[in-house]
C-alpha cells in the first residue's frame, strides 16, 4: 500500500508540474507588464491589451494555439522565461549581444524612434539630438530597451549625460514636469500619446540615436527553437499581408513596422 501511495504521490507531482509549465502543445504562455501605453496596457476589465497583445493573439490564431498572458515586472518576466514558466515576453525586447548568448530571437517587427521629452515651461533645448543634453539629467525606465540604448550611447561618448533609472514608464514624465530631471528618454509613440491624449505641456525632441528594433525572445531549448522559427515565419507573413501595419496604425496612428530615418542600430 505504501508503495502504491508513493507512486500516486509521484504521479500527482508530475501532473502538477506539467500543468504549471509552458510546455503544453496547445497553449502559448506569454508574459507582459501591462505598463507600456498602447504596447501592453490593462483594459477596464483588468485584461491586457495593446499592440503586443494583438500580435501574440494573432500568432496564436495562426498556430492554432490558445495564448495565455501572465503579468509581472520586466525583471520578473525574464526570470519566468528562464525557468520555463513562459514561452516569450510581450514587451518590446532588444537582441543585445549579451542576450544573444542566452536567448533566441525573431526577426525585428517594431522600430519606434527614441525621443527626449522636456517640460514646456522648462529650459529650451535644440533639436540637434541627445548631444544637446550633455551635462544634463535624463531619466529612463530601468531594465528596458531604452535604458540599454541610452547606456550604450552614453558609455561610447564618455558619459556626458547624467542618467537616472526609474521604476517604470509611467513615472518618467512626472519626474520631468516636477523638475527632478531635465528630460525623459522615451519612445516617440509614448511621448506623442502624452502630448495628444493626456494634453501634457511637453516638448518632444528627436534623439538622433539609431533604433534598436524590437524582437521576441525564446529560451535556447527544443521548444524555444521550434517556437522562434514558427513565430518568425508568422511575423514575416503578417508583415507581408499588411496585418502588422494595420495593428500599428490601430494603436499608434502610424506604421512603426518599418525602419525610421534615424536608421537601425547594429
Amino acid at each position: 500500500m505504501k508503495y502504491k501511495a508513493g507512486l500516486l504521490s509521484l504521479l500527482f507531482i508530475i501532473i502538477f508540474i506539467s500543468g504549471c509549465s509552458s510546455g503544453r502543445t496547445d497553449e502559448l504562455t506569454v508574459g507582459t507588464t501591462g505598463q507600456m501605453a498602447r504596447y501592453t496596457q490593462i483594459d477596464g476589465e483588468g485584461h491586457p491589451e495593446g499592440f503586443e497583445i494583438d500580435i501574440w493573439n494573432e500568432i496564436g490564431r495562426r498556430m492554432g494555439k490558445t495564448v495565455r498572458f501572465r503579468m509581472g515586472t520586466l525583471t520578473g518576466l525574464w526570470g519566468m522565461l528562464d525557468s520555463g514558466s513562459l514561452d516569450s515576453i510581450a514587451n518590446p525586447t532588444a537582441a543585445t549581444k549579451e542576450r544573444e548568448e542566452k536567448y533566441l530571437f525573431t526577426a525585428p517587427y517594431d522600430y519606434d524612434p527614441y525621443v527626449l521629452v522636456t517640460a514646456e515651461s522648462g529650459e529650451p533645448f535644440s533639436d540637434e539630438g541627445i548631444q544637446s543634453f550633455q551635462g544634463r539629467s535624463v531619466c529612463v525606465a530601468a531594465g528596458t530597451n531604452l535604458s540599454l540604448v541610452l547606456d550604450r550611447w552614453n558609455e561610447s561618448h564618455g558619459n556626458p549625460v547624467k542618467t537616472g533609472y526609474l521604476d517604470d514608464q509611467s513615472v518618467l514624465l512626472p519626474a520631468v514636469m516636477n523638475g527632478t530631471y531635465d528630460a525623459a528618454f522615451m519612445l516617440r509613440s509614448g511621448a506623442e500619446i502624452a502630448a495628444r491624449d493626456l494634453h501634457m505641456d511637453i516638448h518632444i525632441h528627436p534623439s538622433r540615436i539609431p533604433v534598436l528594433p524590437a524582437v521576441f525572445a525564446f529560451r535556447k531549448d527544443g521548444r524555444g527553437r521550434d517556437l522562434s522559427v514558427q513565430v518568425s515565419r508568422i511575423l514575416q507573413d503578417m508583415k507581408n499581408d499588411g496585418t502588422l501595419r494595420q495593428m500599428s496604425v490601430k494603436w499608434f496612428g502610424t506604421d512603426l513596422t518599418v525602419p525610421p530615418p534615424e536608421g537601425v542600430s547594429q
